[in-house]
């Protein structure tokens, strides 16, 4: 219980900074959506629980189907988090046969994905930069990003 707090602040600040390019909504109500969603997702199958955030959206002036591609978006960063932690794990663990570098080329392969799915909205959004910004820190990580992006969409 006394991780409950801090953990649904994260997820409320992650959800809050997702929405923002369309709607600014205040950290309380993007909370809100996110138990509410975690709340239903305990009584309904799978996760279908989180479209009740695509509903309470709709109250928020926001469509439906952007609610639910703000969703997807959520789920690509859980999957990339995931994938973060895992990598360092396998490459903290330093056993190199064929499953574990199987498994390191596809958590660097899911990264890059979507680092890259994220990335060709550069110039248009500031998620990115929200986001991941660690990887902005630095001036020379973050022309070689730039650059990256430059010579990938030639």
């Amino acid at each position: 219980i006394f991780l409950f707090i801090p953990v649904f602040l994260i997820i409320g600040e992650r959800w809050r900074i997702i929405i923002f390019e369309d709607h600014k909504i205040s950290l309380k109500e993007s909370i809100k959506m996110c138990l509410a969603g975690g709340c239903l997702n305990s009584v309904v199958p799978s996760t279908i629980g989180q479209l009740s955030k695509a509903y309470f959206l709709k109250k928020e002036n926001i469509t439906f189907k952007r609610g639910i591609n703000f969703i997807i978006c959520e789920k690509i960063l859980d999957i990339f988090s995931v994938c973060i932690w895992f990598l360092t794990g396998l490459l903290l663990i330093r056993k190199y046969n064929y499953l574990y570098t199987t498994l390191i080329f596809l958590c660097i392969f899911v990264i890059v994905i979507t680092l890259f799915y994220f990335g060709f909205n550069f110039g248009k959004s500031n998620i990115f930069k929200k986001l991941f910004w660690f990887l902005f820190k630095y001036e020379l990580i973050n022309n070689m990003i730039i650059d990256t992006y430059i010579y990938i969409l030639k």
